[in-house]
């Protein structure tokens, strides 16, 4: 059989599709050569080399004819390659460029952020967690109480504060929370869970490292409410604060409130025969996304005694100007509220006494402004039963204002 031509062409290699990989420009640097590398109309790397070189050091070479000392590493576990500038070739010696790349390295290895110094170009946890306050709580989310969760995790996770977000890791993330009491815990697992999250959505590691880790046990619920004669003691304690201080205090007793949702009231929230206060959406407690489609508003009719206090001081834009409810507690069981005063507690009182006369789960959660409870119907009721909620709130009042005129403690000012 005759061989045809083709069988004996040579055969031609496909050319590959693939880019090949730049070759590094590496060279032997010296204090001269430094001075001396080549400038030219791109931007580039030259890499140290040879026996002295240290590994991750390089110049980076200006068109502008600047070299500037960099140094490359990564951390474990995160997924980009990061570099950190080590100062100008000229105003830093080659010798104090390896020292400081040496370093740098060091720090990486040890999960410890080599930025750190430098908050605007920096991993390190603190750093990365205000970031995410400052643009997911507070910019996106509207969260008025960001500052303070903030605050939260950066006291039980100091430790935390220089080391690279990305080598934290599951059983170290795991063994800090167990160390917590379990209602702080429960807290910190949920701030931490959105904190890695968005971390990992803005590619800062790759992925969170509380992925299935289980929420700690849940802490009991709490069942704590101010019986007749506490009620009594805190409002003979207020009578002797400050008369901004006595009426926040009165009237968070009255009304059933959350602290800032009465803490940060103005003037022009109320109706102007003082009958209605309107809690702006901004300081409802309600997820994000149900603030931004809904724009809900707390409304909250005032019972006649809540009217008389607030009737009696009337001036400037805010309702309680200069009011520190922090400091309150201390005030307050120093002047014979019980030693376990909280603020919140007025609001269990509150339910619970409304219980205790045969109300419903419903009427109670229309007090409290708890979800669901402004419209029985959903989404195809749009009215608010303003006339039931006062009828309630004054029935509380009148509660209140029995006891505290029974107790002989019942003055306004």
């Amino acid at each position: 059989m005759e061989a045809t031509v083709e069988q004996y062409q040579p055969q031609v290699k496909k050319a590959s599709t693939k880019r090949l990989k730049a070759k590094a420009n590496r060279k032997r640097l010296t204090p001269t050569s430094v001075l001396r590398l080549p400038v030219s109309e791109r931007q580039h790397f030259v890499w140290d080399a040879g026996t002295d070189a240290v590994r991750g050091l390089c110049v980076l070479v200006n068109p502008t004819g600047t070299k500037t000392f960099m140094v490359n590493y990564r951390f474990p576990g995160s997924p980009r390659l990061h570099y950190k500038s080590l100062g100008r070739v000229g105003e830093v010696s080659l010798e104090d460029a390896r020292a400081a790349a040496r370093a740098a390295r060091k720090a990486a290895r040890d999960g410890r952020d080599p930025k750190a110094d430098d908050p605007s170009r920096s991993d390190a946890f603190k750093t990365v967690w205000q970031d995410y306050i400052q643009r997911e709580q507070i910019s996106r989310k509207q969260n008025k109480s960001a500052l303070k969760t903030s605050s939260l995790v950066l006291h039980h996770f100091a430790e935390w504060k220089p080391r690279a977000v990305a080598t934290l890791a599951y059983r170290e993330i795991s063994a800090a929370l167990a160390t917590k009491s379990p209602a702080t815990a429960e807290r910190l697992h949920a701030h931490l869970g959105d904190f890695f999250k968005w971390c990992a959505r803005e590619q800062i590691i790759t992925a969170s490292p509380m992925v299935n880790m289980p929420a700690p046990a849940k802490s009991a619920p709490r069942d704590r409410f101010y019986s007749d004669a506490e009620l009594q003691a805190i409002w003979k304690a207020a009578e002797q604060l400050s008369p901004v201080e006595a009426s926040y205090i009165k009237l968070m007793m009255l009304l059933g409130l959350r602290r800032n949702e009465l803490a940060l009231a103005r003037w022009d929230e109320f109706a102007h025969d003082l009958t209605l206060f309107t809690v702006p959406t901004e300081r409802i407690k309600l997820k994000a996304s149900a603030k931004v489609a809904k724009r809900p508003v707390y409304k909250v009719p005032l019972p006649p005694l809540a009217q008389r206090i607030l009737g009696l001081r009337r001036d400037g834009e805010l309702v309680f100007p200069g009011l520190d409810a922090d400091k309150l507690k201390a005030k307050l069981t120093k002047l014979g509220a019980p030693q376990d005063f909280k603020l919140h507690t007025f609001r269990h009182s509150t339910a619970t006494w409304l219980q205790n006369q045969g109300r419903s789960e419903w009427e109670v959660g229309l007090v409290l402004n708890h979800s669901g409870s402004g419209s029985v119907t959903g989404g195809y009721s749009h009215g608010y039963p303003i006339e039931r909620k006062l009828d309630l709130l004054k029935d509380w009042a009148d509660h209140v204002e029995g006891l505290t005129t029974a107790a002989g403690v019942s003055r306004l000012r």
